[in-house]
């Protein structure tokens, strides 16, 4: 193939790449719909969802959760779930109080089988990402886990978001999948 003949149309093949012409960390088109996303929802006292295919394109109307006293969460029709399962999706939502994944979120993570669980909280951006087709292990394993390191953890934390970041850290070790923080860009 001659490259001439065929030059790269980049608007074809919708992308980011954060760094500027020089390079840098290749941005897919989903992380940067979910980026934009979450710069919506980082702060608001209410949980919001979306969920996002590879391509950027949202899988379902923006959720907003219910908040009664300390529980905040978004709630899904069972038409929602088939729109966002097995898509290897790009789940994000916001964590008003400022905490990381929950076993819960870990849990809808499994049952979409999406790529990435996303939670924005402030200036952070706490990910979980599989790496195969699945994430190689089941919800009881997940809850089981992350009840064994938060009894474990908890007195060395005198914070919530400290010990849940902690708690995310010892699950993805010992569940073998990635857990990174990212500060969230403006």
């Amino acid at each position: 193939m001659n490259l001439r003949e065929h030059e790269w149309d980049e608007a074809k093949h919708p992308r980011a790449q954060a760094g500027g012409a020089s390079g840098g960390e290749f941005v897919s088109a989903g992380e940067t719909a979910a980026r934009a996303f979450e710069s919506s929802v980082s702060g608001k006292s209410t949980e919001y969802a979306q969920a996002f295919d590879r391509h950027g394109n949202p899988l379902l109307a923006q959720r907003e959760g219910k908040t009664s006293g300390k529980d905040k969460a978004v709630f899904f029709t069972s038409d929602d779930i088939v729109r966002m399962v097995h898509k290897d999706a790009l789940f994000s939502h916001n964590h008003p109080a400022g905490t990381s994944l929950s076993k819960e979120d870990m849990d809808l993570a499994l049952l979409l089988n999406v790529k990435e669980m996303r939670a924005v909280a402030g200036a952070k951006v706490f990910i979980a990402r599989r790496s195969g087709e699945k994430w190689g292990f089941g919800g009881g394993t997940v809850y089981d886990a992350y009840n064994k390191h938060a009894n474990a953890l908890k007195s060395a934390y005198t914070d919530r978001a400290s010990l849940t970041d902690a708690v995310m850290r010892a699950v993805a070790k010992e569940l073998r999948f990635d857990y990174i923080v990212k500060e969230r860009a403006n």
